[in-house]
């Protein structure tokens, strides 16, 4: 009788295929989770899973440097080196680690290293053993398909929640990039630049997938609903970087002939996008268009808000300007008849009235009874004048007693005109019964200007009976306030009899005018954060992020701030790989962090070059690979691409760790699994850390 033991092979080998999944798996389901302090305390449910979930990655590094732990003992498998892309992005979480104790807050700091450093160590403990390839390759799969399904998850959702097939069903609206509403239906768990990234590595899969003659419909459908998702996201960042990625995959799979004969394609399909005016479209209002930041939570630079404020302000006040007139000009004479004494000019309305206006000057028509004929006051220059008048203006009617009959300025066009004033303002009657012909005081009094007065002044009542000829008004010293004036009239002067003593407004000096004063409107903002648009340049406010970025970066340029310190210090994202890890990790951990990159670009192009010798599986997986590093590369520009833990760095991560394990796998002595010879790609240089 045969007796089952745990030990059994088939059983063993089922543990050893999905354990690593289960770890690589719980890295994915800590992203955007809840407080960890929430297990303890929890506040509901929710919260309490959300805990659960943001202790995952601690709990799969420790499983999985427990693993590394046994096989280091039992030297298992012998030359392992840790050295390579994968090493060098650690070598950066641990600069960030040390560069903690800088941060405003320590502990957030650690924390977030940790979590970085978990993706590295938990890929260590799925690889570390004899089927290393073998196990990349299938956790590498997976992630793929997984991608896969949930970008055909959020094509669905965008189609019965977003009103997808609308855009689908005017191409023109689809190709201005307009926000998909992502982040308000996911309450700011999913932004659209999210979305754009999983519809352009699954694109990218797809497009691997057209070399697959038996799965050609399946996947040319599936990239079709990619790129169309792609565009209803606007995330112009995804589709720089989904077009990189398109060109390395054709690059690789056909060579030149396949480039060239994809330029030729994409130039013909460009034409008819020209002739239609679709390009234009995509053109202006998608690649090159100007919107406001959505990525900065607060301002970034306090003077550039300052800045911001006087530009608008005096935008604001250069409005009405166009419809005021100055506040020196003066009215001509205004004929109102007799008027009863009860005057409503003294109302406390009218005086409230008064207080509420901002630059206006009273105006004083006045009837002066018998007036030469052709007054200079009655002449059709001053009329039109008249019209222009600010409704801010309020006319104050004078009665001057009996005055003759039909007088110029009370015709028709003048009551018109006065019918035409703002109804702000109501009109100021005053019945100022006789007074004496010819008081010397004629010849010296002005009337009071209203702009000068205090809300609390009461009108001044006037009154004339009968204005000689020679009317004060071209007195030397009104013609000399002429010739001061820019595009004000000169004020008439009123004979006025017996007034009472003088006013404080009226011996108090001219205001100057402020419409002479066109102060220079300040240079744009740097950060214009929030409140103003941007153009593509600008890269929607991300510009002024950098500059404070680097600005910080000068107070610890060797190890940085520690990890969140974009949050921490400029409150808002970074939204550059190298701005983030700059100020992160400083020039320290900043090195090895674009030495990563650029040593695992240069493994994709050796192994490129005998990639005929690969056997298929891994022979597109390679391809893939390549296309997702040069997606995430063109996306480092306008996002921060691995930079912290995130799901581009559980993406980046494992692509690294492919290449150094495909290219250290195979020298001119192995065979390739197959029946294939293998080959050597080692770099002379590199010979001694790439094994």
């Amino acid at each position: 009788m045969r007796t089952i033991r745990f030990g059994d092979f088939q059983q063993w080998r089922t543990l050893a295929t999905f354990l690593p999944l289960s770890l690589w798996a719980l890295l994915w389901l800590s992203l955007s989770p809840g407080s960890l302090n929430a297990i303890l305390h929890p506040g509901s449910f929710g919260d309490f899973a959300g805990g659960i979930r943001a202790s995952f990655p601690f709990a799969a590094a420790i499983v999985a440097s427990m693993f590394i732990a046994y096989r280091l003992i039992r030297r298992q498998p012998p030359g392992f080196r840790f050295i390579g892309p994968l090493g060098l992005a650690t070598v950066y979480g641990l600069v960030g680690l040390l560069a903690a104790w800088k941060s405003p807050h320590t502990t957030l700091a650690a924390i977030w290293a940790i979590l970085y450093l978990s993706v590295p160590v938990v890929l260590w403990g799925i690889v570390w053993g004899t089927q290393s390839l073998d196990r990349l390759r299938l956790l590498l799969s997976t992630t793929w398909i997984v991608i896969v399904l949930g970008t055909i998850v959020l094509f669905v959702i965008g189609v019965l929640y977003l009103d997808f097939e609308d855009e689908l069903i005017h191409p023109r609206r689809l190709l201005q990039c307009g926000s998909g509403g992502w982040f308000d239906l996911t309450d700011g768990r999913l932004r659209d630049t999210a979305v754009g990234r999983y519809a352009a590595i699954a694109g990218l899969v797809a497009i691997s997938g057209l070399w697959r003659p038996n799965w050609r419909l399946v996947w040319g459908s599936i990239l079709a609903a990619c790129i169309l998702l792609l565009l209803f996201s606007g995330a112009r960042g995804a589709m720089g970087g989904f077009a990189v990625g398109t060109v390395l995959t054709v690059a690789l799979y056909g060579g030149r002939r396949a480039v060239l004969a994809g330029a030729l394609a994409l130039a013909l399909f460009a034409l008819v996008f020209w002739a239609t005016g679709l390009f234009d479209t995509f053109y202006h209002d998608c690649l090159f268009r100007g919107s406001r930041s959505q990525t900065s939570e607060q301002q970034v630079s306090p003077p550039a808000i300052e800045t911001l404020q006087v530009t608008q302000g005096a935008s604001e006040e250069r409005q009405p300007d166009n419809d005021q007139q100055s506040t020196q000009e003066a009215p001509t004479p205004v004929d109102t008849g007799a008027l009863p004494s009860d005057s409503p000019s003294s109302t406390p309305e009218q005086q409230s009235d008064k207080t509420q206006q901002s630059t206006a000057k009273a105006l004083i028509p006045v009837d002066t009874g018998a007036l030469p004929a052709d007054p200079p006051s009655s002449t059709p220059e001053q009329q039109s004048d008249k019209t222009q008048q600010s409704t801010q203006e309020a006319p104050i009617t004078v009665d001057t007693g009996t005055l003759p009959a039909d007088p110029p300025s009370s015709s028709p066009e003048q009551q018109s005109d006065k019918t035409q004033q703002s109804t702000a303002k109501a009109p100021i009657t005053v019945d100022t019964g006789t007074l004496p012909a010819d008081p010397p005081s004629s010849t010296q009094e002005q009337p009071p200007d209203k702009t000068q007065q205090s809300p609390s002044t009461t009108p001044l009542p006037v009154v004339v009976d009968a204005l000689p000829s020679d009317s004060p008004s071209s007195t030397p010293e009104q013609q000399s306030d002429k010739t001061q004036q820019s595009t004000a009239k000169a004020p008439i002067p009123v004979d006025t009899g017996t007034l009472p003593a003088d006013p404080p407004s009226s011996t108090q000096e001219q205001p100057p005018d402020k419409t002479k004063e066109t102060p220079q409107p300040p240079e744009p903002p740097v950060n214009p954060g929030k409140t103003v648009e941007l153009g593509f340049f600008e890269f929607t406010g991300r510009s002024a992020v950098w500059a404070e970025a680097l600005d910080r970066f000068k107070d610890s340029p060797v190890i940085g701030f520690g990890f969140h310190a974009d949050r921490l210090l400029l409150g808002t994202h970074a939204h550059n790989a190298f701005v983030h890890a700059v100020i992160q990790t400083g020039v320290v951990g900043t090195i090895p962090f674009l030495s990563a990159i650029i040593l695992g670009w240069v493994l994709l192009f050796r192994n490129a070059r005998k990639l005929k010798l690969f056997p298929e599986t891994h022979k597109h997986l390679l391809i893939q690979c390549g296309a997702v590093l040069g997606f995430l590369t063109a996306r480092g520009f306008p996002e921060s691409s691995g930079a912290f833990f995130g799901v581009d760095w559980l993406i980046l991560a494992p692509v690294l760790l492919y290449l150094h394990l495909v290219h250290s796998s195979y020298d001119t002595t192995q065979t390739v699994p197959g029946g294939q010879p293998g080959w050597s790609l080692r770099p002379r240089l590199l010979s001694r850390f790439l094994t």
